[in-house]
């Protein structure tokens, strides 16, 4: 009966540390989310996912909720200097699909490498690449010279283009993409309707399940408001 009580009573120490811990990093994290300097693009109709502009440049041309949902336009400058999630792939998202949104790319200078399904190719000035709902991909500048291009989304996906605005936005905040926080990464993933691909399954699973939920909890959320742009002159906030 004494080793019962022993260890009962060092389970229940164990699972009080553990309760400490876990309310000092919510408390942490909680500080961090509200200390954190925003990048702010009130205002602005360019907007940079870096805090020195060296990466990628954007511009909302027209937004969802201007076309009854149906679609989004931006316009991409990727320089070859840009951050990416592939480290030798500036501008590069991680390789991944959308359950609903179909993108075309329209390549107006430079040249883009991109993946599509598995198959590596570029595109140049002139050329139009179609992602289709649920294929896999990811794209990047593959040229010495900026690449600039018009994404458009129809449909748009759970959040059109806040979800370019807020990656931006936490690019800028954090110093570039490649250093947004994890936490941060995967909520706003989860929220834009993107599933990454090059992930084993039960990382994926558990992100989605349970790391995600968890950074929500902590006060992570997928869009900020000091990241919606000004978009292109003349453009209808409705």
């Amino acid at each position: 009966m004494a080793l019962n009580l022993i260890s009962s009573s060092t389970a229940s120490s164990r699972l009080g540390l553990v309760g400490v811990m876990l309310s000092g990093l919510c408390l942490y994290m909680q500080y961090h989310l509200y200390s954190l300097p925003r990048a702010d693009f009130t205002g602005l109709e360019y907007f940079e996912d870096s805090s020195n502009s060296t990466g990628t440049r954007y511009r909302v041309l027209s937004r969802a909720s201007s076309a009854g949902g149906a679609r989004a336009e931006l316009e991409l400058l990727v320089r070859p200097s840009a951050a990416g999630f592939y480290p030798k792939l500036p501008g590069s998202m991680p390789y991944h699909s959308h359950a609903q949104q179909e993108e075309s790319l329209a390549v107006l200078s430079g040249t883009m490498g991109y993946s599509l399904d598995g198959r590596a190719a570029n595109a140049t000035a002139g050329e139009v690449v179609l992602l289709p709902a649920g294929s896999k991909h990811t794209f990047w500048c593959s040229g010495s010279e900026g690449l600039l291009l018009r994404a458009t989304l129809a449909p748009p996906g759970p959040m059109a283009e806040a979800f370019y605005e807020n990656l931006a936005g936490l690019g800028a905040t954090y110093g570039d993409v490649a250093r947004i926080h994890p936490l941060q990464l995967v909520v706003l993933l989860q929220g834009g309707g993107v599933q990454v691909e090059d992930l084993p399954r039960v990382m994926s699973w558990a992100i989605q399940r349970l790391l995600v939920p968890f950074a929500q909890l902590l006060g992570f959320t997928a869009s900020y408001p000091q990241y919606v742009s000004a978009g292109a002159a003349g453009l209808s906030h409705d």
